[in-house]
């Protein structure tokens, strides 16, 4: 959320933020352009009544993560500016997100925006404290020994994986260099991963002792994730995120 936040006040924009609950009774129709979250979306009749009134007020909607054919169809970008969106969404961080509001901005606006390229990013590799990235097993190990942590190279390795791990994820980064400092001052060797499905095979690499998966959907592609952790040959512990704090 910070992201956004800082992304659109950076660019110049104004950002209105609702609760799903109150689609129904929001004007949607005085925005140019309405982000709308649609990991398992579900509308009432009077909220698709009002996505409905927007877009026949040539409203943009812009779904966000679609899970579900509902979500998928109330989104009413053309295919051209779908592929620009999603390729700033992919790459994220910041800058990206305010490239994308200044490309929706002059789109569908009026604005005269200077329109940046997206800044491309690695979209798979490890990370260290505070969003250091490294695309490859063998930079990764190079930085853990200059940085001669706690613990000789054979120290336990604890492997970090799971959709909601990524550097360039600064609302959940905090907590997640939290974690990786206390494994560290444990003696242990961590290894956080992102990509997704696809950096499963970077867990492979990194050959660990015990797997931490911090889960949100599916750990890989299929039903195959039960089976991939067994070919590890390592305990596995599945860690529940909150989005807000619980005793």
């Amino acid at each position: 959320r910070a992201s956004w936040d800082d992304a659109a006040r950076a660019a110049g924009y104004t950002l209105h933020r609702y609760e799903r609950e109150a689609l129904a009774d929001v004007a949607l129709a005085n925005y140019h352009v309405v982000f709308l979250r649609g990991m398992g979306l579900r509308l009432s009749e009077p909220q698709l009544e009002s996505l409905q009134k927007a877009r026949d007020a040539g409203t943009q909607i812009v779904v966000l993560a679609a899970t579900n054919d509902l979500g998928r169809h109330q989104n009413t970008l053309p295919a051209e500016h779908q592929r620009q969106v999603d390729a700033y969404l992919q790459h994220r961080g910041e800058d990206n997100l305010a490239g994308l509001l200044h490309y929706l901005a002059a789109a569908y606006a009026g604005r005269k925006a200077a329109v940046p390229a997206v800044v491309e990013k690695p979209l798979i590799g490890f990370f260290h404290l505070g969003g250091a990235v490294f695309e490859d097993l063998p930079a990764y190990e190079a930085h853990l020994d200059a940085l001669r942590l706690r613990g000789a190279a054979d120290a336990p390795r604890v492997a970090l994986f799971g959709p909601l791990l990524d550097p360039r994820d600064r609302l959940n980064l905090r907590w997640v260099d939290t974690l990786i400092e206390g494994l560290q001052r444990r003696g242990a060797r961590v290894y956080p991963v992102f990509g997704s499905q696809r950096a499963w095979r970077l867990v492979e690499e990194a050959k660990p002792d015990l797997v931490i998966t911090l889960p949100h959907g599916r750990l890989t592609s299929g039903n195959q994730a039960p089976e991939s952790l067994d070919s590890l040959h390592a305990p596995a512990l599945s860690a529940l995120s909150l989005v807000q704090d619980a005793d």
